[in-house]
């Protein structure tokens, strides 16, 4: 009796031990639909220590929560933007528990349709100097919907719609894209779909979804393989500009072959539109990884993604 009770003893030693080395942090959870505790947000996470920037619907951590997320802008009239009366333009913050604030959202956008004028980088990088700092990303086509993102707010992209970030400071590979979005319809032509690509070049390194339906592709002067997506359905997606590119889907590691060298110069970076084509489709988040992420980096912030909002398929 007195031995099986030390064994017990010991076994529950040895689980508190373990869970104390293991933190919400290096799991990715904790985002604002994961119940009580602090918030979590990507920038929270390990993978953020090479993150130049990231734009999204939600705080990009504990420490910017309650601060601007996304402005947006009526199509028509005026509207009371918090205390301030008469405005078209209105940047709606998170909330302390990280969400966004979608009950000011309503409220400025009541009668009208809003755009997503602006999407603010929360990382306090400032990788757009040429463009005064922080890597915005602003559109005038975009639309809000405070339920894009599987019942969660985001942007509606339809095609030739676009999202800008203007005069990105430029990098090589390694380089990892992380977003969370879906395309909803292919366009005609054949034409690639870009997610993330540096415009104006027949070389537009980037992430892209492929000519055909239900598709992922990296291109970065050769077009990789690709990885198959259900097109309609909201994903995690981490696209590694590499020698070896890979491609990330809801944490699922794939190799993709090699794709070239190119990475983004100093220039604009565009979401949803290229020479190449352009999609509809919703955009949740976006942010770019100056380095090649882990698979337990993507996995870590696809847990985050995943407790903030449960995502399509998940």
């Amino acid at each position: 009796m007195l031995r099986t009770i030390i064994a017990v003893l010991l076994l529950v030693a040895s689980i508190n031990g373990a869970s104390a080395q293991l933190t919400t942090t290096d799991i990715g959870v904790g985002g604002f639909g994961a119940g009580s505790g602090s918030y979590v947000g990507p920038g929270d996470l390990t993978l953020s220590t090479n993150l130049r920037f990231w734009v999204g619907f939600r705080a990009y951590s504990l420490a910017t929560a309650g601060t601007n997320a996304v402005g947006l802008q009526r199509t028509a009239g005026t509207a009371t933007c918090y205390s301030t009366p008469t405005q078209t333009t209105c940047p709606i913050k998170s909330l302390s528990s990280g969400a966004f604030d979608t009950a000011s959202a309503a409220s400025f956008c009541s009668g009208t349709t809003c755009t997503v004028a602006r999407i603010y980088d929360q990382t306090g990088n400032n990788a757009c100097p040429a463009a005064g700092g922080p890597c915005d990303a602003t559109s005038g086509d975009a639309v809000y919907s405070a339920t894009a993102c599987n019942g969660f707010p985001g942007a509606v992209l339809t095609s030739p719609a676009s999202i800008l970030i203007a005069g990105f400071e430029g990098t090589t590979q390694p380089l990892t894209v992380v977003t969370v979005a879906k395309r909803t319809a292919v366009i005609g032509g054949g034409a690639y779909s870009p997610i993330l690509v540096q415009p104006g070049t027949g070389s537009s390194a980037g992430l892209y979804f492929d000519t055909n339906a239900n598709r992922l592709i990296t291109y970065a002067g050769s077009i990789s393989s690709f990885v198959s997506e259900t097109d309609g359905t909201l994903y995690s997606i981490a696209g590694i500009l590499a020698a070896t590119s890979f491609i990330d889907l809801n944490g699922t590691r794939t190799s993709v072959g090699s794709i070239g060298s190119t990475g983004f110069p100093l220039g604009n970076l565009l979401i949803g539109f290229s020479i190449f084509g352009s999609w509809t489709g919703v955009l949740c988040e976006i942010g770019l990884v100056e380095a090649q992420s882990s698979n337990a980096d993507t996995i870590a912030l696809y847990n985050n993604q995943h407790s903030s909002y449960g995502y399509g398929n998940y």
